[in-house]
């Protein structure tokens, strides 16, 4: 795989700390080591390091997890302003539905179970009017008599507490 990956490389100049930081990267990747842990502080250039040891040294197709949606833009803007991509910009990208030489993806779009449609959403809001009808097993309280009222209780809820509702 790694000679399609074309002529794709770094095209700005690493600070000091990066070239130190890739050099035993570059060791620790020719003695097959498959982890690495980089911790530095905000600021100091890990997202550019990162791509550089993409695009230099690992040289191979790469998911990127980060922890919200402002992190996974940086590391796809970074790579389209500091890097020669060799005509392969359309590659990188945020879909995970799409993925390319390289994906940016946040924490919570792997996490996240995907909504299934129609039959899951109606099959969950079964289960929650039945769970309403049945006494909770702690202190035997039950939230709903009948069918009606469960509903009538969800309803509410997404009225008055349409956030905790939709979790």
């Amino acid at each position: 795989m790694a000679k399609d990956f074309g002529n794709i490389q770094f095209s700005g100049k690493l600070r000091p700390s990066q070239v130190a930081s890739s050099s035993i990267i570059r060791t620790e990747l020719e003695s097959n080591s498959k982890e690495l842990l980089i911790v530095a502080p905000p600021g100091s250039g890990k997202t550019v390091l990162g791509l550089y040891v993409w695009s230099d040294l690992v040289r191979l197709p790469t998911l990127v997890l980060s922890p919200n949606s402002a992190i996974q833009a940086q590391w796809v803007e970074r790579a389209k302003e500091l890097f020669d991509l060799d005509g392969r910009v359309s590659e990188i990208g945020t879909d995970p539905k799409n993925p390319g030489i390289l994906t940016s993806l946040t924490y919570q779009s792997v996490t996240l179970p995907k909504r299934g449609g129609g039959e899951l959403d109606d099959s969950a809001m079964e289960l929650w009017i039945s769970s309403l009808m049945d006494p909770d097993p702690s202190d035997g309280i039950v939230e709903a008599e009948d069918r009606e009222s469960a509903i009538s209780w969800i309803v509410d809820l997404e009225e008055k507490n349409p956030e905790y509702h939709s979790d």
